[in-house]
């Protein structure tokens, strides 16, 4: 599993930016060290996340992308009657909980990640980039085409890196997807 940390300095300034904006703007910059502790893109956007992994139980904006895919691409999830429902967009909180590893399971079988075990490991991001709108490479905005319905992200560029940040919609704005 991959371990993200943030610098002091990057930590620093993504609180300083959140707390002055909220959330950030499609033009911004971010600050951060090279481990910059976020879901990262470079290039084109279709081998973005083959090495991205979540863990059950933990909290963060890395888990609300995910749960956005899960969204966009119709999963469901096994009810506490065990009836299949809808993820809907209300589930997408950022908590990988019982819910979420239900409906990853669904997406994993759906799409063929073996083995479908309900966690959000490489083998499901790398699958799920593929769905990323490879013709956003250059922009900041980039599509996620999912089978249900489409998610906007944004790539948000970390200064003095060459990589950048995925952000994730919330509210009226965009926050990075940290871990």
């Amino acid at each position: 599993m991959r371990k993200h940390i943030f610098g002091k300095t990057a930590v620093a300034t993504v609180l300083a930016a959140g707390a002055a904006l909220g959330t950030f703007a499609a033009a911004g910059t971010a600050q951060a060290s090279p481990d910059f502790g976020c879901i990262e893109g470079k290039g084109v956007t279709t081998n973005d996340w083959g090495n991205e992994s979540l863990d059950n139980g933990s909290t963060s904006n890395a888990v609300r992308l995910w749960q956005y895919v899960l969204y966009a691409d119709n999963a469901k999830y096994v009810d506490e009657d065990g009836d299949l429902q809808p993820f809907t967009l209300k589930q997408v909180k950022g908590t990988y909980n019982k819910v979420t590893r239900s409906a990853t399971k669904f997406w994993q079988q759906k799409h063929g990640v073996d083995p479908a075990n309900g966690r959000a490991e490489e083998d499901s991001f790398s699958t799920a980039d593929d769905s990323l709108d490879p013709e956003n490479t250059g922009t900041r905005e980039v599509v996620y085409d999912g089978s249900k319905r489409d998610v906007t992200f944004k790539r948000i560029p970390i200064q003095n890196t060459g990589k950048s940040c995925y952000a994730i919609p919330v509210g009226a704005g965009y926050q990075l997807a940290t871990y």
